[in-house]
């Protein structure tokens, strides 16, 4: 019969087994704030919505 290596240290699920440097995890919970508004914009043009752009084959105002 084989042994396996001594257990692992009882770590809380969000913590990692190394130290993970402090601009790492700062820029990892900035990332979402930084590309939602982009995707909030992008979003009524997904459905057609043109959010007061000419449109170039409209007709022409009378």
């Amino acid at each position: 019969m084989t042994t396996t290596s001594s257990p692992r240290p009882n770590t809380p699920p969000y913590d990692t087994e190394r130290p993970v440097p402090r601009w790492a995890v700062r820029t990892a919970r900035a990332i979402p704030f930084v590309l939602l508004p982009h995707c909030l914009w992008r979003l009524p043009f997904a459905f057609g919505f043109d959010m007061g752009m000419i449109d170039p084959n409209a007709a022409a105002p009378v």
